[in-house]
């Protein structure tokens, strides 16, 4: 089975489209957890492809679809889906479609879930272990004989803030890119409100590059004892943040 995450950073890039595209014409992957989506992006995957279907939940407090979502080849079948929100930050704070969406599809009889997520930027880690704390009960509810595939943005730029994550998702959940190198690159972040990204902004203008690992994928015990798992970093500059390729083999 082949995976793959990406903050798609709203088509922000211009050889997204081109990118996208080819790897759903491809269809090497049996899910895509995607982050940053918009109804543009949701219209090029429709256009691309007829046979991966979509998991975009709506979003009450965010007043349209969610930013995350799950795209999965036909021959699953989606049996159960959960979502939750973090949309609202604080009043004052602009709403975005931060959240988790995940998704219980069964083939051949055997039964996977498999989950994206978002954790909001900013300087506040401990609302992102919060929301980490949430999600990690909201998937407790499922069978852990099962396997379970986490991923997405974390959003993890503070030292330690990786490891603290890892402590709420242990013992049930293993992250397994550990060897992989930084997935965010600041030069490439697009100008928005937020003062982490003012900041990214200006150092990119006078040529400073911050790199940090803030893509993850986090799987449960089943999987890291019943399958081979095999993951890498693709070098391909279609976001701020790099796509990480995931092959479980049995």
């Amino acid at each position: 089975m082949k995976i793959f995450t990406l903050n798609c950073q709203k088509a922000y890039q211009p050889n997204f489209e081109n990118f996208i595209i080819h790897i759903l014409k491809e269809e090497k992957y049996d899910f895509l957890l995607l982050q940053e989506i918009t109804e543009q992006i949701i219209v090029l995957i429709k256009n691309a492809s007829q046979n991966y279907k979509i998991l975009n939940s709506y979003d009450s407090n965010l007043g349209e679809n969610t930013g995350v979502c799950i795209l999965y080849k036909k021959e699953f079948v989606l049996t159960d889906d959960t979502f939750l929100s973090f949309a609202i930050l604080n009043t004052d704070s602009p709403r975005r479609g931060w959240g988790f969406v995940g998704g219980k599809f069964t083939k051949d009889n055997e039964v996977i879930f498999i989950s994206t997520i978002h954790l909001h930027p900013g300087l506040r880690p401990h609302k992102r272990l919060k929301q980490l704390e949430i999600i990690k009960a909201k998937i407790l509810e499922e069978n852990l004989n099962n396997p379970i595939v986490i991923g997405g943005d974390f959003n993890t730029g503070f030292p330690f803030e990786i490891t603290n994550q890892e402590k709420i998702l242990s013992p049930e959940f293993s992250r397994i890119n550990k060897t992989l190198g930084p997935t965010l690159d600041s030069r490439y972040t697009e100008q928005t409100p937020f003062f982490i990204t003012k900041i990214a902004n200006f150092f990119a203008s006078i040529g400073i590059s911050v790199k940090l690992k803030t893509d993850h994928i986090y799987v449960n015990k089943f999987i890291t004892q019943n399958l081979k798992v095999n993951c890498k970093l693709l070098p391909d500059r279609i976001s701020d943040h790099l796509a990480i390729d995931v092959f479980l083999i049995v």
